[in-house]
């Protein structure tokens, strides 16, 4: 099948090309990079040696945070730079329904020597706070980039 068969023009002799589907094209692939900032991805090596505490939320005007401090504890391993640490802002309703806002991440530009803490923040903007009452952080994790 000839490729400029597809091609068509308009009254002017201009060509017309399926523009929706390069646009399909674009938006699928740009959403598919891996570095992207796209929070909960496989495409990252989870480290299983912290430890999350100390966390707190606050909510301000148009923002939600949460802050917290995490523990490197194996004996020996040593986290590189840069690392992440990561987590899912949710809340629930009136009714009793849990909603995902968004997700965050804070990246981390230190090494984390075993049995150290470092505090970490995480923090989305929100149209009003006020109506996020009862947010909190779930999915909290460290990561390395592959």
């Amino acid at each position: 099948m000839n490729i400029l068969s597809k091609i068509k023009r308009d009254d002017n002799g201009h060509l017309i090309s399926m523009i929706k589907h390069v646009f399909l094209l674009l938006a699928l692939s740009m959403g598919c990079e891996p570095n992207s900032d796209l929070t909960g991805s496989a495409n990252v090596n989870v480290i299983g040696f912290v430890e999350f505490s100390n966390v707190q939320y606050f909510a301000e005007a148009n923002k939600l945070k949460a802050t917290g401090v995490v523990t490197n504890t194996s004996n020996s391993a040593v986290i590189p730079s840069p690392w992440f640490v990561e987590g899912q802002f949710y809340y629930t309703d009136e009714s009793g329904a849990t909603f995902i806002i968004t997700g965050d991440n804070d990246r981390m530009t230190n090494t984390l020597q075993a049995g150290i803490s470092q505090n970490w923040e995480l923090e989305i903007s929100v149209e009003d706070a006020s109506g996020y009452d009862n947010f909190y952080i779930s999915d909290l994790r460290a990561y390395v980039n592959q």
